[in-house]
């Protein structure tokens, strides 16, 4: 029983920080009513900190949606007799943002934003639209459970909206702000303002009026942890996008979707591969898809040029 409601504050400590990812404690406290008499707010700092040291709620970050003159390109390379050669070169590539060493239908994926760089191999290059995030509806259920309440979703024709924003008016100082809580949306305002020789109120300036307008923020809940869970990425072309994106939602663990041109890059997180691999195929037979490609990350890079 005491488990079982240490989950659900952590669950409600959640969906506070999907809707704000530098929300106080305070505040915090009184969104999930934990105040009054017998109520120390130390009790919720503690439930954070913990979530946060197990991965049970990531922490929020930041990712930028998508706008004109800084669009990121995603590149699918089909190269399985070569994929280690072709790997080490791209990550020396002054272009290459990220790249991810692949099993399964295509062997290399990677990110620029270049939409021109030449490939030996047979590969696709799509834009990368704004990404959603899932809120895990089924956190409180089995896998079992979740999969099949995606199988027996009803999956209407529709199509994700694919906005592109106008330029960004960054200056230098909004992307060193931006590059600095990116990965930690809650790091210290005061620290920041210190490491840049910048006041405090400066930094509160640009992140609350420039970067956050400007920014998707992203949290993940893992009611089991983050690290007991496997990934897997699928590229997917359907004309059910956005009945298929809230069949992503009834799952136990956040997901993430990169809408591309004509397809969705999709990243999920599971504990029993061959049953969601069932799932996805009895998807394919009943025609969700019109196409299904399996891709499964075996290495991630940052080159060190960027």
């Amino acid at each position: 029983m005491e488990n079982s409601r240490k989950m659900q504050t952590w669950w409600d400590i959640y969906r506070c920080l999907h809707k704000n990812g530098r929300m106080r404690i305070g505040e915090i406290c009184r969104k999930i009513k934990y105040t009054g008499r017998g109520k120390n707010r130390d009790t919720i700092s503690k439930y954070l900190h913990e979530a946060f040291e197990t991965d049970i709620i990531t922490k929020p970050q930041l990712t930028l949606a998508n706008h004109e003159e800084s669009t990121l390109y995603t590149y699918l390379l089909s190269c399985p007799s070569k994929r280690i050669e072709f790997f080490e070169k791209l990550k020396k590539h002054p272009d290459v943002f990220y790249i991810v060493l692949l099993d399964g239908d295509f062997q290399i994926f990677f990110t620029s934003y270049s939409s021109e760089i030449s490939m030996p191999c047979r590969y696709m290059v799509s834009p990368i639209f704004t990404p959603l995030y899932t809120i895990p509806e089924g956190w409180s259920c089995s896998e079992q459970q979740c999969l099949m309440t995606i199988l027996s979703h009803s999956y209407e024709k529709g199509i994700l909206p694919r906005p592109v924003y106008e330029k960004l008016d960054w200056e230098p100082l909004d992307w060193q702000i931006y590059d600095m809580l990116k990965m930690d949306l809650r790091q210290s305002l005061t620290k920041i303002a210190r490491i840049l020789n910048i006041s405090y109120e400066t930094i509160r300036l640009h992140l609350y009026k420039k970067i956050l307008p400007r920014t998707i923020q992203s949290v993940g809940f893992f009611p089991k942890g983050l690290q007991n869970y496997s990934h897997l990425l699928f590229l997917v072309k359907t004309p059910c996008e956005k009945r298929f994106v809230s069949a992503l939602s009834k799952l136990q663990t956040s997901c993430l979707v990169w809408p591309l041109e004509n397809h969705l890059l999709c990243m999920v997180y599971f504990q029993h591969l061959n049953l969601f691999l069932s799932v996805m195929f009895n998807l394919e037979r009943k025609g969700v898809f019109e196409e299904y490609n399996f891709l499964l990350p075996l290495k991630y890079e940052f080159p060190d040029q960027v």
